[in-house]
């Protein structure tokens, strides 16, 4: 139980660490807290990898899903 328990403490000072996230998109954070788990090397290491897949990674953010009104029915 001790390996679980070590994963259950560390995930739960990433999501501590993060307070505004929105949980709506838990498995989003979860993802995330597993690739930073299992990414080898230091932190710029994993941070060069994120950055790798996010820009490798082809979708189309149109900007009025971002930055256009919001209704008032959302």
């Amino acid at each position: 139980m001790d390996p679980i328990n070590d994963i259950h403490d560390k995930m739960e000072k990433f999501m501590s660490a993060h307070p505004g996230y929105d949980r709506s998109r838990l498995q989003d954070w979860m993802n995330l807290f597993w690739f930073v788990w299992c990414t080898p090397g230091d932190k710029m290491d994993k941070v060069k990898a994120f950055l790798k897949l996010a820009v490798s990674k082809r979708i189309r953010i149109k900007y009025r899903e971002v930055y256009g009104k919001k209704s008032d029915e959302e």
